[in-house]
């Protein structure tokens, strides 16, 4: 896959998985006129919609041709009920701003070039994702994959999520052939959603966007285009935790429902995406239960199909998923939550272990720089005697959870300890890492003066697109 046209066929996937979540996005659409990050986070929300209608189709319908025809029905259908009774929204989505527009597209080329020129070669992404599409595509389809169950394909971890080896399934299907190239093609599609969603998160473009999005994107090095995943989970979870929070301060159902999608794109993506719901879930509990106004967020009745939908959307391929492996009988490696492994856990901790895993974690990955940078930035607000609103803590709160998740995990690993932290501590810090810098970026958001909700009078800092 080296020519033109075929990086033009994988952009002209791109507008049919938007068009699979085109309905999400409509309904839950604010009444008013929207603002030009509103549109942008319609955009993010119909196209994270659609990834999760494909995967759940993909879960429930046996056979990659019936899943594609699937697909094309569900999205001329959505399309055309868009055009006739929602015409004058549909239009409006797409008119978010030259300068965003541009930059999503910018990221999505630069991305393209290193994502479909550069086969595969990384061991995980190999080994696990990438086979597992290679098993989709070659059984037809998930069920005819179940021969994953043998003993011969236990280093491929056949338990995970198979949202990406479906999309890239999909595109070899598609293609008639597979090879080291094409398939690829869906960290592309895996991508839209998320530069759309970074686009939509700030009325204007500023220091504090800049703050977020240049280590995201730009410190991941390799691991955007590779195949791994770590990348993708830490972009999806800090856009879960930023939507959450703009959630609870303004009780608008659009972020609600982008962060119910961002959130279930991740759980679907690696087993860590179970341990951010679990996180997000717990935070968002406590917040709600602490902040005065957390009964009129929960006045459900209130809000629209859109939101219901993005909310439970995700959860139809997890579970379907989730059964199927129960049926095949697919065990995680590490063998958490088992008495062997809460037996070496406290075995870990009597030998001082914990000091070796806190010490790898502050050597290999970045999040005390992270850290230190939210401290700093929060130490200048206080200072500037900037208020800053309590949400603003919420994906710090998270990475905490987070962080000490992990931690356990790595007491309880079944592998050597030492192999375990050197081979991974830089990728699974990675979410915790982004959890912090999203806190970063809520906290000087509010001394630049363009939180909506929280500044009575916006201060014109920054670029208006």
């Amino acid at each position: 896959m080296r020519s033109a046209p075929d990086v033009l066929w994988v952009f002209l996937a791109l507008p049919l998985v938007m068009a699979l979540g085109l309905s999400v996005a409509l309904l839950a659409a604010p009444g008013q006129p929207l603002l030009r990050h509103e549109r942008a986070r319609l955009l993010a929300l119909a196209c994270a919609a659609g990834l999760l209608v494909n995967y759940a189709i993909g879960m429930l319908v046996a056979g990659l041709r019936w899943v594609l025809l699937a697909d094309v029905a569900i999205a001329g259908a959505a399309l055309s009920w868009a055009v006739c009774l929602h015409r004058g929204v549909l239009a409006e989505m797409f008119a978010m701003g030259w300068l965003r527009w541009l930059s999503v597209c910018a990221l999505l080329l630069l991305a393209a070039g290193a994502v479909l020129f550069e086969p595969l070669h990384a061991w995980d992404a190999r080994t696990i994702w990438f086979f597992a599409a290679k098993r989709i595509f070659f059984g037809g389809g998930v069920d005819g994959a179940a021969d994953w169950t043998l003993p011969a394909y236990g280093f491929s971890h056949a338990d995970y999520p198979k949202l990406l080896p479906l999309v890239a399934a999909q595109f070899a299907e598609a293609w008639g052939v597979w090879n080291e190239y094409i398939p690829k093609a869906g960290l592309l599609v895996l991508l839209a959603p998320a530069a759309l969603g970074l686009a939509g998160l700030a009325p204007r473009f500023g220091l504090s966007l800049a703050v977020l999005a240049a280590p995201l994107l730009l410190s991941t090095r390799d691991y955007l285009w590779n195949g791994y995943l770590d990348t993708y989970l830490a972009i999806y979870g800090v856009l879960a935790m930023l939507y959450f929070a703009r959630w609870l301060s303004s009780s608008a159902p659009l972020d609600l429902a982008l962060g119910g999608t961002f959130v279930g794109i991740a759980v679907n993506l690696k087993n860590e995406g179970a341990l951010l719901t679990v996180c997000i879930g717990a935070c968002l509990v406590a917040w709600l239960v602490l902040a005065r106004g957390g009964p009129a967020m929960l006045r459900w009745r209130t809000w629209p199909a859109g939101a219901w939908l993005a909310l439970l959307l995700p959860w139809i391929g997890f579970a379907a998923w989730a059964l199927t492996r129960h049926q095949w009988q697919l065990a995680n490696d590490l063998q958490l939550g088992t008495g062997s492994s809460l037996q070496r856990v406290w075995q870990r901790l009597d030998e001082g272990q914990l000091a070796v895993i806190a010490k790898a974690i502050l050597v290999k990955s970045d999040i005390a720089n992270a850290l230190g940078l939210l401290l700093v930035s929060g130490a200048l607000a206080r200072v500037l005697r900037v208020r800053i609103p309590a949400s603003a803590w919420f994906p710090a709160a998270v990475a905490l959870l987070y962080s000490a998740g992990l931690v356990f995990v790595y007491l309880a690993t079944p592998n050597d300890l030492a192999w375990h932290l050197a081979s991974s501590v830089d990728r699974t810090m990675l979410l915790a890492t982004v959890g912090f810098l999203g806190s970063t970026y809520l906290v000087l958001e509010a001394m630049e003066g363009r939180d909506p909700v929280h500044s009575a009078s916006p201060k014109t800092t920054g670029l208006q697109t």
